[in-house]
């Protein structure tokens, strides 16, 4: 399994990243985008994401991806499952 290496989105990103897609109470930027990284891969270790898109046009950028994970952690209030979700995802920031 390849190591999750968060910090890549220091490198990969723009410094004045607005992610429109952090969960509540974090905050919308390059942190708040890698503490949500940590909470998928806790629950899902063996995720994997699937570009599908990517659409940019100025500053905006919009992605559309798939992922795949077995759920080991507790996501979002619900406990671990150990069953196989596959989730579509639209990611856009500005």
């Amino acid at each position: 399994m390849a190591a999750k290496n968060h910090e890549i989105v220091d490198e990969l990103c723009a410094p004045e990243l607005v992610a429109q897609d952090v969960l509540a109470g974090l905050p919308a930027n390059s942190e708040g985008f890698k503490k949500v990284a940590t909470v998928i891969h806790d629950a899902f270790p063996d995720v994997r994401f699937t570009r599908k898109d990517i659409i940019a046009q100025k500053d905006k950028v919009v992605i559309r991806w798939d992922s795949t994970g077995t759920q080991k952690g507790d996501f979002m209030g619900i406990p671990a499952t150990s069953k196989r979700r596959r989730m579509h995802l639209l990611s856009n920031s500005q």
